[in-house]
């Protein structure tokens, strides 16, 4: 089974480099798309969502993309958009210009980083292996929100209560005081431990 992106890149006459990012397979559309295009239409960048929210397109053209940021695009990939500093909100109201340049921001190179996909390894097994989490209850509101958001879409009603009480529940039925402690502890000692790369972000003593 294949997991990993497929990529393609070109320079195209007039000098824009051009990207495009899909998912393995069958190529299917995006659930949602959230595009930034300059005045002049040359500069033009498209990130495609699935039905939860996640990753999963990404198609972009630039005279100033450069080459070495391509393989930053691909870590993109999977990721749901709350990891992308609230991708979504942020995108609907309009603090969000230009793509390139929000993913040029500081904010973003932890996500970057070749051990970013390590680290959310871990968190992952912190959270399923939390006794205080009900994992039963998270898929069940899980399964729910993926319901709600596949009839928003079929049947153009508007479920965003709906959809945001059931993301509410789901986070609340793996939140704990213990849990959200061990998750800050293991971050901080991510971005100890990946100072040199990493000196942008704030950790406490420092």
């Amino acid at each position: 089974v294949f997991t990993q992106p497929k990529m393609w890149s070109a320079r195209l006459p007039g000098g824009n480099l051009f990207f495009r990012l899909t998912p393995p397979g069958v190529i299917k559309p995006a659930e949602r798309t959230l595009s930034t295009l300059s005045q002049d239409g040359t500069r033009v960048y498209e990130v495609g969502l699935d039905a939860l929210s996640v990753i999963r397109h990404i198609v972009c053209q630039s005279m100033d993309l450069q080459e070495r940021e391509l393989p930053n695009y691909s870590c993109l990939y999977g990721l749901h958009e709350k990891y992308l500093n609230g991708l979504v909100l942020r995108f609907e109201t309009k603090l969000i210009p230009d793509f390139f340049l929000y993913f040029r921001e500081n904010w973003c190179v932890a996500l970057f980083h070749d051990r970013f996909p390590q680290l959310l390894s871990e968190l992952t097994h912190l959270t399923s292996s939390n006794k205080t989490s009900d994992l039963s209850a998270f898929l069940q509101h899980v399964q729910r929100v993926a319901s709600l958001t596949w009839l928003a879409k079929d049947t153009q009603h508007n479920l965003d209560k709906e959809i945001s009480e059931a993301t509410t529940k789901a986070l609340s039925s793996v939140d704990s005081p213990d849990l959200a402690n061990s998750i800050r502890q293991r971050l901080l000692s991510f971005l100890t431990m990946n100072d040199a790369h990493l000196p942008m972000y704030m950790r406490p003593g420092l």
